[in-house]
């Protein structure tokens, strides 16, 4: 029996036409250029969150180390008075170039996964010799020493080389906190440097308040000489312009950095640190009101 082919069918499957793939590649493009920043905003919150429980945790750490030390908070730095200073709230280090070994710290007892936790946030601290990284291995958490981890703040506490070295040593007690509530603990920190043009971060220790404070007076213009001298700020608001803060009750807020106006306070307005980077430019600040009251005792 003679073979008989079927008819060929001619009709082509039809495809997308070059229109259609660049009408469709546009759409994705735009869905994507909608959902990018919500993506990143929800990155920054996720890291923000993981930075609020370690902050919170310090917090704890600290408290529930009173509570074994007579009702005293935790020194932030006992030896600071000498030139090689190797101890700290968060670790101790065998010499001055060394990062704080976390596992050596005084906290260490009362964390439950027995190490200071880094602050998610993507910072690229520098690190190196002394002079850049003499406070490697605080997390990016600094610590209200000035109020909370020594006596600095106590009239007569630089009378002399003894009186010096006890207030680095010594602490107040939970108790004599009158507004736990709203006396700051930790907050997230980093300290702004500039070398030959180029603004970069290191780590540090403490957050520090606005104002200095020198034999139990803060000098913030209210003396009879009207004296203005103020620290170094520090505390970071890296966190989508907020920073991340842990009160003496272990409550965490997030702060929104103030801006300093010479018109509000009267005086010429310098941002510059000591380090002669621009601290208010780099996001480093300090939170209203734009005074030592949330961070002292009272």
């Amino acid at each position: 029996m003679a073979y008989q082919s079927k008819p060929i069918n001619d009709e082509r499957i039809k495809g997308f036409t070059l229109v259609e793939l660049l009408v469709v590649i546009s759409i994705i493009a735009l869905l994507i250029s909608i959902l990018m920043p919500a993506l990143g905003k929800a990155k920054t919150q996720a890291r923000s969150l993981v930075c609020k429980s370690n902050i919170r945790l310090l917090a704890q750490a600290n408290i529930s180390f009173t509570f074994d030390n007579n009702d005293h908070f935790v020194a932030a730095a006992p030896d600071l008075w000498q030139q090689d200073s190797l101890h700290r709230w968060h670790g101790s280090r065998n010499h001055i170039n060394a990062p704080f070994d976390s596992s050596r710290s005084p906290l260490i007892d009362y964390l439950s996964d027995a190490r200071i936790q880094e602050c998610p946030e993507l910072i690229d601290f520098v690190k190196g010799q002394w002079n850049v990284s003499y406070e490697n291995g605080s997390g990016g958490y600094g610590y209200n020493m000035i109020y909370i981890g020594s006596r600095l703040h106590l009239p007569g506490a630089t009378r002399s080389m003894s009186s010096y070295q006890e207030a680095y040593a010594t602490t107040p007690q939970a108790s004599s906190i009158k507004q736990p509530s709203e006396t700051l603990m930790f907050a997230d920190v980093a300290m702004p440097r500039v070398n030959q043009g180029h603004s970069y971060y290191i780590e540090t220790s403490f957050a520090w308040p606005r104002y200095v404070v020198q034999n139990g007076q803060e000098l913030d213009g209210s003396d009879e000489y009207g004296t203005i001298q103020e620290y170094d700020p520090t505390i970071h608001f890296r966190h989508g312009g907020f920073a991340n803060v842990a009160w003496i009750d272990g409550h965490v807020t997030q702060e929104k950095m103030a801006y300093i106006e010479s018109s509000e306070d009267q005086i010429e307005t310098n941002t510059l640190n000591t380090f002669g980077a621009d601290a208010q430019k780099m996001n480093v600040g300090w939170f209203a009101p734009l005074n030592n009251s949330l961070f002292d005792l009272q």
